[in-house]
C-alpha cells in the first residue's frame, strides 16, 4: 500500500504597515442584467468611506462575487461594465463577522458607437517567425464552487471534466487517472495549490476530495510561463476551500460488488483565523476472481491566519493511503 503526502506553507509579507488585528465582513452577491442573464468576469468595487479603501472582486461564470476580508464601515459598491449603466449603490454598513447579501441588477446603456472594420492579412508564420501563433495565446477556464456543487464531482479530476479541451487518461490502479488539456498526453500540465507549485503532483488530484476544493483555475499554452511557477503545458491552481462561518457537512454512497464512499468536511471562522478538515474513505470488492478490492482514505486540512493586513500565513495538508 503506498502513501502520499503532501504539505504546503506559503508565507505572504506585503509592503505595507503591520496593522492591529481586526475582524471583517462579507459582502455577496449575483450579478445580473435586467433581463435576468448572469454577468461573468465583472469586476465590482467596495469602497470604505472613512479609509478610502477600495476592495475588488471578479465575478465567477454563475455570475457571483465575493468580497471578504472588509473592515468593519461604511462602504460603496459599485459595478462599471461596457455596454451597461454603471451601478453605485451608498450606506452599506459592514460590522464585524457580517454577511450582507446583495444582488446587482445593471441596465443596459444605450450607446451608439461608430465601428471601422479594416481587412488584416493572416499572420504568415514563415514571413514573420518572431510571432506566436494565435492558438498560443493564453487561455483560462474557471471551476468555483457552484459548479462543483452542481457537477456532484466527487474528486478534482470529476470537476474538470467538463471545462474546453478536457481529456482524462485513464490508467491502472497505480497511477489511476491523468489530465491535460488540447489532447496533449506528455507532459502534463503542472499542479499548484495555493499558488504554490507542486512537483510529481499528477496523481494527486485523483484522491483529492471535491468536497474540500472552494475554486479550480486553468491555464493553457506556454504563455503560463509569465506566472514563474510552470512549464510549457499549463498549470492547475486549487484554491482550498474557505470558510465564513462554522459548517459540518457529510455524504455517503453504496453500490454494487460492495462498493461504498463517505466523506466528512468542517470548517469555520474565528477572528482572523479560518480553517477547513476533510476525512473521507472509499471501498470495493471489485469482479469476482478478479483482485479488483481496493480501500482507499483521504485527510485533508487547510488553515489560513491573517495576522494583519501585511502578514498572511496558509499551510496545506493531505495525505492519501
Amino acid at each position: 500500500m503506498r502513501s502520499i503526502v503532501v504539505f504546503v506553507f506559503s508565507l505572504l509579507l506585503l509592503a505595507s504597515a503591520v496593522n492591529a488585528q481586526i475582524e471583517s465582513g462579507v459582502i455577496t452577491g449575483i450579478l445580473k442584467d435586467s433581463a435576468g442573464a448572469v454577468i461573468p468576469q465583472a469586476t465590482i468595487e467596495a469602497t470604505n468611506v472613512e479609509a478610502g479603501a477600495v476592495y475588488k472582486a471578479v465575478s465567477s461564470e454563475t455570475g457571483q462575487y465575493l468580497l471578504s476580508d472588509l473592515p468593519p464601515g461604511l462602504y460603496k459598491l459599485s459595478v462599471r461594465v461596457p455596454g451597461f449603466k454603471q451601478f453605485s449603490q451608498t450606506g452599506i454598513r459592514v460590522d464585524a463577522a457580517r454577511r450582507i447579501v446583495i444582488d446587482i441588477v445593471l441596465e443596459v446603456d444605450t450607446i451608439r458607437e461608430t465601428i471601422t472594420v479594416s481587412a488584416a492579412s493572416p499572420l504568415v508564420i514563415l514571413a514573420r517567425p518572431q510571432q506566436e501563433t494565435v492558438a498560443l495565446h493564453t487561455s483560462v477556464s474557471t471551476v468555483d464552487r457552484i459548479q462543483i456543487e452542481k457537477q456532484a464531482a466527487k474528486t478534482v479530476i470529476d470537476a474538470l471534466s467538463y471545462i474546453p479541451g478536457a481529456w482524462t487518461e485513464t490508467r491502472g490502479r497505480k497511477e489511476k487517472q491523468l489530465f491535460s488539456v488540447r489532447g496533449q498526453r506528455y507532459p502534463y500540465p503542472e499542479y499548484a495549490v495555493d499558488g504554490a507549485l507542486f512537483r510529481e503532483f499528477y496523481e494527486v488530484p485523483y484522491f483529492l476530495s471535491a468536497e474540500d476544493v472552494e475554486r479550480i483555475e486553468i491555464l493553457r499554452s506556454s504563455a503560463t510561463l509569465l506566472t514563474g511557477i510552470s512549464g510549457l503545458a499549463g498549470i492547475i491552481d486549487i484554491t482550498p476551500r474557505s470558510y465564513d462561518r462554522r459548517e459540518t457537512r457529510w455524504l455517503a454512497e453504496y453500490g454494487s460488488l460492495g462498493t461504498y464512499r463517505v466523506h466528512v468536511s468542517h470548517g469555520q471562522r474565528v477572528g482572523n483565523l479560518s480553517y477547513g478538515l476533510g476525512l473521507g474513505g472509499s471501498h470495493t470488492d471489485g469482479p469476482e476472481e478478479r483482485h479488483g478490492a481496493e480501500s482507499m482514505l483521504t485527510l485533508f486540512g487547510h488553515t489560513n491566519w491573517k495576522a494583519s493586513d501585511s502578514l498572511s500565513l496558509r499551510a496545506t495538508l493531505l495525505y492519501a493511503q
